[in-house]
């Protein structure tokens, strides 16, 4: 009876491994994409935040009505130089969300901007990206296995010969920093600002210049929107 009780288990057990590894690189999956759409988030937020201060500048800010033809607004420059339509991102990023203004109205704001229609959405945008990653920090430990694994694997890695944008660059900047950051690299700098140093958002390029060249850390500026 032991001898088939024994035999029972060294059978079992091969398949509780085998279905348990599948489960681990799903939530692993999963979890990637949630690293870099916090990457996503940022360089949306520093897309409107660029071209909040660019519309203050070229005084952009015009109070016209639907029913004017008026083709040099801010929602029309902002498409051409993010590649992403306006409206159409206001509408995603709100769906069942809570927000003070009615959605008709406020998308209607922006395509025909007003100042404290784009001071609305920097502000919406950057409490997205805050909270999407300090949802991602009470499960710290399965994101840092998984990073983990894929740093142990070093330039066997899927995401050592892949690049990423990091910052959002418009047409006319004269510094870039990075012409393409490895994913692999980005792995790690969420690793160490956000995880491990628990950072509320990403840093800024030098940050991550510095850490990348020596493994140095300087003060990440925590700003408040």
């Amino acid at each position: 009876m032991k001898k088939i009780i024994i035999v029972f288990y060294l059978c079992f057990l091969p398949a509780v491994f085998v279905y348990a590894q599948p489960a681990e690189d799903s939530a692993c999956c999963t979890n990637m994409q949630n690293i870099f759409k916090a990457l996503n988030l940022k360089i949306k937020y520093e897309a409107v935040e660029y071209f909040y201060k660019f519309c203050i500048e070229h005084n952009k800010f015009k109070n016209v009505t639907p029913e004017k033809d008026y083709n040099g607004d801010c929602s029309h420059s902002f498409k051409t130089l993010t590649g992403f339509s306006l409206d159409a991102e206001i509408q995603q990023d709100t769906i069942g969300t809570d927000i003070n203004v009615d959605m008709k109205d406020f998308v209607k704001q922006l395509y025909y901007p007003t100042k404290e229609a784009w001071q609305e959405y920097r502000k919406f945008l950057w409490q997205k990206y805050m909270d999407f990653i300090r949802n991602i920090k009470p499960e710290k430990e399965t994101y840092l296995k998984c990073i983990d694994a894929e740093l142990a694997k070093g330039e066997l890695s899927g995401y050592a010969h892949k690049s990423v944008q990091y910052d959002f660059y418009s047409p006319l900047s004269s510094v870039i920093l990075f012409a393409g950051l490895a994913k692999l690299d980005y792995l790690e700098i969420f690793k160490e600002f956000i995880l491990n140093d628990n950072n509320e958002v990403l840093p800024g390029g030098i940050p991550v210049v510095v850490y990348l060249k020596c493994g140095c850390k300087i003060p990440v500026y925590q700003a408040t929107r």
